[in-house]
């Protein structure tokens, strides 16, 4: 009896929403298909960097990384993974040359020979060369000087 009841109150339930159509005016069946009218693809926002360059000079990198905009409905194109590279990529910065300059230091004075006041040279050695318009090395490379033996 109970069952014949509720099979009834189902059914007239049913018929009242199917005749008066109150699914469309509580607006369900209405949202959906509004929601679903136009396929909408996924769409990124443009690259926005996250890590600065790595280097100021000699080739760095820098990370970039792209966000979501609108996310796709309806069927339309699935957004990229984050870690993929539509959405994350690693970029080539400051490959300009860096600027090094010449170091270097004095070798040692040569022994002082003969007798009373003669002469002695030291020379040069270059420890690193310059570049990319870093300060150039001394042009004089050798120098002499006097020295007396005291014989």
């Amino acid at each position: 009896m109970k069952t014949d009841f509720f099979l009834v109150l189902l059914l007239a339930s049913a018929a009242l929403f199917a005749l008066f159509g109150l699914s469309e005016s509580w607006g369900w069946a209405r949202r959906g298909r509004r929601r679903c009218s136009r396929k909408q693809n996924c769409v990124l926002d443009d690259w926005v960097t996250i890590r600065s360059c790595s280097k100021t000079c000699g080739r760095g990198y820098l990370t970039q990384r792209r966000s979501i905009r609108n996310y796709p409905r309806c069927g339309g194109k699935r957004c990229p993974a984050v870690n993929s590279t539509q959405r994350y990529r690693t970029v080539p910065c400051n490959t300009q040359c860096c600027s090094v300059t010449c170091l270097w230091t004095w070798n040692s004075w040569s022994p002082c020979r003969g007798c009373g006041v003669s002469n002695q040279t030291r020379t040069i050695r270059i420890t690193q060369n310059p570049s990319c318009g870093g300060t150039a090395c001394p042009n004089t490379r050798q120098e002499t000087g006097s020295c007396n033996t005291g014989v």
